[in-house]
């Protein structure tokens, strides 16, 4: 799906690099323990977003005649989220 692909500014990737940069070179336990606290959070939020963002997609791809509501790419849409909101 080349419409999820995208380049991130030099900016930005230099950034995230001094991020990782900071994380790599910390010694204390604890201070990266709340780190990966906070990281895997932010993960598991991003993970429900982009499922429902997807499902979404789907769903007006059926709407707009684009994809058949069968076809297995809108059931598998349609897993990754499945309350209807």
């Amino acid at each position: 799906m080349g419409w999820l692909n995208f380049e991130r500014p030099l900016e930005d990737e230099l950034q995230i690099e001094r991020q990782a940069r900071v994380i790599r070179d910390c010694h204390d336990v604890e201070e990266l323990q709340a780190i990966s606290e906070k990281l895997f959070r932010s993960w598991a939020q991003q993970c429900d977003i982009t499922a429902q963002l997807i499902r979404q997609v789907a769903e007006l791809e059926v709407q707009s005649g684009i994809e058949d509501d069968t076809s297995d790419y809108v059931r598998w849409a349609r897993s990754l989220y499945d309350n209807k909101t």
